[in-house]
């Protein structure tokens, strides 16, 4: 069998041609049979026009669905639930797959591939540490097989610091930045950190209202759908066209009219998606510096310009070595 990276993981036998997160149409409809880990954009795109079976959750299905064209729908697709029996398993074509939380975001799986009398474990995206709106990922096992790992934090400065580390420090910055401030502005990734963002908030002791943009109240809907964050609003008309940002100020200062932001409170926090990050000055145009946050876990070596903490939803450097140990595969690929 031979194991591939090519626009997506290629594992490929004289049985089956298999495609982990093919991020092109036509590396996708060469296979056989695709799997999809999570909805994030740089592990499957243009889901609608991929022809082969498509392995999924049921979360990721509805939030890929969310964000197709009217008239657009996934087709030839079938749902996997979270392995709890062997009965959870489907086989296809001689090839045994198995489904297993990510801890990523809402509906990521890592799975394992039963195929030729060896084990693949593709772990996607994943996180080993529980953290408000999402359980952590459980450690597999795939002795003497294949281990298929995230590598987006695999180098030894990203080691992140705890949720119980975090958590209060940026309970504290939302605290003292609110009280000087009518407004604060949190830039992360739409889906994944937003959605634990705004869980931390809801249930912490704070009072703000919670405004998110058009794209994170859609993810934050359908996470609630599954696991309820709190209260979270947005406002219905339009930020960008072809995401590129309109007038801010006019965006943020109408908070009347045709949007639906209602606030109970005078102070509010502003939920952004992660592409802002190249809109910070424009945004401190309108707003002081020091009330705009960047949660990533590149804030762990790059400087913003802004406070920003180490918050992410993939595992850092010791906890892929950790995993890649635990596995006990005989060979390692990197993603």
């Amino acid at each position: 069998m031979k194991v591939i990276k090519n626009r997506g993981m290629h594992l490929i036998s004289k049985r089956i041609h298999i495609v982990i997160d093919p991020t092109t149409i036509s590396s996708a409809n060469d296979a056989d049979l695709i799997l999809i880990s999570h909805a994030h954009v740089d592990h499957i795109k243009n889901v609608e026009k991929i022809n082969p079976l498509k392995i999924m959750s049921r979360p990721t299905f509805d939030l890929l669905s969310s964000n197709l064209k009217q008239n657009c729908k996934i087709t030839n697709f079938k749902i996997i639930e979270p392995y709890s029996c062997p009965e959870d398993e489907i086989n296809i074509q001689g090839c045994k797959i198995s489904a297993f939380h990510a801890g990523h975001c809402l509906g990521s799986f890592q799975f394992r591939i039963k195929l030729n009398n060896k084990t693949i474990l593709y772990t996607g995206d994943f996180c080993l540490e529980s953290r408000f709106g999402m359980s952590k990922a459980p450690l597999l096992k795939c002795k003497n097989g294949i281990f298929i790992t995230d590598d987006t934090y695999f180098s030894q400065e990203y080691v992140f610091p705890t949720r119980k580390t975090l958590y209060p420090k940026i309970l504290n910055w939302f605290k003292e930045t609110l009280e000087e401030n009518e407004e604060i502005i949190i830039i992360a990734q739409r889906l994944g950190v937003q959605q634990e963002i705004t869980a931390l908030l809801n249930y912490s002791t704070l009072s703000c209202s919670l405004i998110t943009h058009p794209s994170i109240y859609k993810a934050n809907e359908i996470h609630s759908s599954y696991l309820p964050l709190g209260k979270f609003q947005y406002k219905s008309h339009p930020l960008e066209n072809k995401r590129k940002i309109r007038n801010l100020t006019s965006y943020f200062n109408s908070k009347s009219g045709n949007g639906t932001y209602k606030s109970s409170n005078s102070k509010s926090v502003i939920l952004l998606p992660y592409y802002y990050i190249r809109k910070i000055r424009e945004l401190e145009a309108k707003y002081s510096k020091n009330s705009i946050m960047v949660a990533t876990g590149w804030a762990k070596t790059q400087n913003f310009g802004v406070k920003s903490f180490p918050l992410s939803s993939h595992a850092g450097y010791d906890q892929i070595l950790n995993y890649q140990k635990y596995s006990q595969a005989q060979k390692t690929f990197f993603f």
